[in-house]
């Protein structure tokens, strides 16, 4: 429901804006990505005669086609039909994976109908300049960053549902639901759609599943019994003392290190190796090694 409430908001103020912003933020940039390629970019990219790096090369139309835009009238602009497949001689894009989408069309739509305003690249760098300004826009949210190769990825937005470790921590307010905490949100989603949890585990195969997850290997005969003896006195104890004591296991530690080792692609035959056994090396310094893919220089 939130995320059909965040696109609704963002329809609506898409559909808002001014035209020529309209122009410089959606239509434009779609033209030049989905057209320029096979109709401008070079002296033999200009396909049917269609040169479509201007607005007065889409009003001049090609070889063929000379109603491909008419400003104020999209029934009547062949551009549409062109996009939207719908004549079997010029469908465009032509590859079905670059197809525009049901959305991208409603911006050309839209651009025609607002009169296909193109303003000059002044203009729309005062406009580019000006959205840079705004943390929060219908196209999504600035995350701030060092920068990027290009401005199109240092002004990048994301929709904020894609970027939530990114954003600051909020409080929301617990379901009216008994239970823990997390528990209580969790069942809330279930009941939202419609989802019957699984009953609570035995004590057994909850010892065995802690164990499992947390070390790899199955609880020993004597830590079973020990945990099941202390859940029947004080289950929050003893379920707090199992979980301490695994975490505090080595076994912990080759569980995870496990994962790192997958991770830098370490093998024990030398083939293919990004990470042979280091001693004393912290673990953030290897970390960050790894991350970076620089080298600890460091006797091996």
């Amino acid at each position: 429901m939130r995320s059909f409430f965040i696109l609704l908001v963002a329809v609506s103020l898409a559909a808002a804006l001014p035209p020529e912003e309209q122009a410089t933020l959606k239509a434009l940039p779609l033209l030049a990505a989905k057209c320029a390629s096979c109709h401008g970019e070079g002296p033999e990219e200009t396909e049917g005669g269609l040169n479509l790096l201007t607005r007065e090369g889409f009003l001049k139309g090609g070889e063929t086609i000379k109603n491909l835009l008419v400003p104020g009238k999209p029934t009547e602009s062949f551009l549409l039909k062109v996009i939207r497949w719908e004549d079997p001689e010029y469908e465009m894009p032509p590859k079905e994976n670059a197809r525009l989408t049901d959305q991208e069309i409603s911006e050309i739509e839209t651009w025609i109908q607002n009169g296909a305003p193109w303003p000059d690249p002044a203009r729309r760098q005062e406009i580019l300049f000006s959205q840079r300004k705004k943390k929060i826009t219908a196209e999504g949210i600035l995350i701030d960053t060092s920068g990027g190769l290009s401005d199109s990825w240092t002004f990048r937005r994301y929709q904020t549902d894609k970027v939530w470790a990114f954003l600051p921590l909020t409080k929301p307010a617990l379901p009216s639901i008994e239970g823990k905490p997390i528990d209580r949100f969790i069942r809330a989603k279930q009941e939202e759609f419609q989802t019957i949890p699984s009953p609570p585990a035995d004590l057994l195969t909850l010892i065995r599943r802690v164990t499992f997850d947390l070390t790899g290997l199955p609880p020993t005969p004597a830590e079973a019994r020990q945990f099941i003896d202390d859940a029947a006195n004080d289950f929050d104890s003893a379920y707090q003392t199992i979980v301490d004591r695994l975490l505090d296991s080595p076994h912990y530690g080759e569980r995870w290190a496990q994962h790192w080792l997958d991770i830098v692609r370490y093998a024990p035959c030398k083939t293919d190796v990004s990470l042979d056994p280091v001693e004393d090396v912290p673990s953030e310094r290897l970390i960050c090694s790894h991350s970076t893919r620089r080298s600890l220089d460091v006797p091996r």
